[in-house]
């Protein structure tokens, strides 16, 4: 949030969204970005509308919302918490299923009462037809590589939580990350520029 918005909770901006439909504005870094679809999700458990405002990247979004041009965005707490620490904004709540390591202070949207899982990942693909015997030999050596100390002390440090997935785990967790952000798009009727 801006610093200057009239909210210091999530139930706090819900109820500003609730009194203002449409005229609170949130950023995100273009149209059906994770940014966008984000706050989609959180519109749909919070049951109020405000206004997308689309920038071409992550950068000029979060410039406006620091200036004040707009209200919020969602984002990773990597990008949000140089500019927390430096009061030029202010993070109401993690949308996640669990507080994070790296910011245990920060209540999830669901402790605050919206159940909103937006929580973004990274993971590692292979191309398809490579053989089983190799995918899982790969996912060993890199989630030995997560799990030596020195990565999960420099992850935690970018303010990434690190996690290990088998390749059975991790396919099941990108179809129902495919099928859950699916249907927010589809729910949210976004259409690409593109």
């Amino acid at each position: 949030m801006n610093p200057g918005f009239p909210a210091a909770s999530v139930a706090d901006f819900v109820a500003q969204a609730k009194q203002h439909p449409g005229k609170i504005t949130f950023a995100s870094w273009g149209i059906g970005g994770s940014a966008h679809v984000a706050m989609e999700m959180f519109k749909q458990q919070g049951a109020f509308d405000v206004l997308h405002v689309p920038f071409q990247g992550a950068a000029p979004a979060i410039q406006a919302v620091v200036a004040g041009q707009v209200d919020c965005m969602i984002v990773p707490v990597s990008v949000a918490d140089p500019y927390s620490r430096g009061g030029k904004i202010k993070m109401l709540g993690l949308a996640a299923p669990q507080r994070f390591v790296g910011a245990p202070d920060l209540k999830t949207f669901a402790e605050q009462g919206v159940p909103v899982n937006a929580g973004t990942w990274v993971g590692i693909m292979a191309p398809a037809g490579t053989p089983p015997e190799i995918l899982v030999r790969l996912n060993r050596a890199l989630n030995s590589a997560v799990d030596a100390p020195e990565t999960r002390a420099a992850l935690l440090k970018l303010n990434t939580e690190p996690a290990t997935m088998t390749v059975e785990q991790f396919k099941a967790f990108v179809d129902s990350e495919y099928e859950r952000w699916g249907k927010t798009v589809r729910d949210a009727k976004i259409k690409s520029d593109s």
